[in-house]
């Protein structure tokens, strides 16, 4: 395997379902308390994985943070939806550059 799957394989494990490698007791929701909210998006696919409901619910624990669903896109949205999410994330850098 090429180096990014076995970074994946060690930190998640080799089944997409259960992790088992060294994140499966990772739990960094304490980290958000940490983020600059006006400097912060989230984004989920409408049909991805980490579900958009606990995406956005995250969000809502950063103040300021903001929150986008690319409807018809799973996990991998810049593949899925580029026409969707590639001027999104774009439009959002140029607001937020620092000059």
């Amino acid at each position: 395997p090429h180096a990014g799957e076995a970074v994946y394989n060690g930190m998640w494990g080799p089944v997409e379902f259960r992790a088992t490698g060294t994140l499966r007791d990772y739990d960094g929701e304490a980290l958000l308390a940490r983020l600059d909210g006006r400097r912060t998006l989230f984004v989920a696919g409408e049909y991805d994985e980490a579900r958009p409901e606990t995406v956005a619910a995250f969000a809502r624990r950063v103040a300021g943070a903001q929150y986008r669903t690319i409807p018809g896109s799973a996990h991998v949205i810049f593949r899925d939806a580029p026409a969707s999410y590639l001027p999104l994330i774009s439009d959002w850098c140029r607001r937020n550059e620092r000059g």
